[in-house]
């Protein structure tokens, strides 16, 4: 019970403001709520990126499951885009927006609980292609949200050098058998 647990470290706080060596200027409570994702069949928690990574292709990149807390626990993950329209609609108008702001490709962690989404966390993307790196700032160019001199001084020597080597057609890896996932070394 939420209101026994805060009226018994209210308590508990008050006591430690009558002893002597405390005073109300050394100590605080804060109080969050806190969601975990994990509530029942309608509670999902996630991670996305805002555009693929590789690719630089604008579209939602990312998993989720149902009813767990945390995506470490080995279960099985779903695509993004098999998440709920309502939800997966939410979360490409805050991916766009997180994107517009930091003017770069983000990751985000999320959780549905009781319909209700909550953006637990986002953070820059170290490993992503140059592609993807400069198609993001190209949309943002488009977008208006950077401009030309923004774009050009983020376009580096290494990122024109990656776009020039040779690489094995996608489509032709398709029939190779997936030994392990990761990002690729050049686009």
């Amino acid at each position: 019970d939420g209101f026994f647990q805060l009226n018994f470290l209210l308590k508990n706080y008050a006591d430690l403001l009558n002893k002597e060596e405390a005073n109300d200027n050394d100590t605080a409570i804060i109080i969050q709520p806190i969601v975990y994702g994990n509530y029942g069949e309608d509670c999902y928690s996630g991670k996305f990126f805002t555009r693929n990574i590789i690719s630089g292709k604008n579209e939602l990149h990312g998993v989720f499951n149902r009813n767990v807390f945390d995506l470490n626990y080995g279960e099985k993950e779903i695509d993004i885009n098999n998440l709920d329209l309502k939800y997966f609609e939410m979360l490409s108008k805050i991916a766009v927006d997180i994107e517009s702001h930091f003017k770069e490709i983000r990751d985000i962690k999320f959780i549905i609980e009781k319909g209700k989404l909550w953006i637990i966390e986002q953070s820059s993307v170290l490993k992503k292609s140059a592609k993807a790196e400069i198609k993001c700032l190209l949309s943002l160019l488009n977008k208006e949200a950077i401009e030309e001199k923004y774009l050009i001084n983020k376009v580096t020597p290494s990122h024109i050098s990656e776009l020039l080597h040779p690489i094995v057609d996608p489509n032709s890896a398709k029939k190779f058998k997936i030994i392990h996932k990761g990002i690729s070394g050049s686009p």
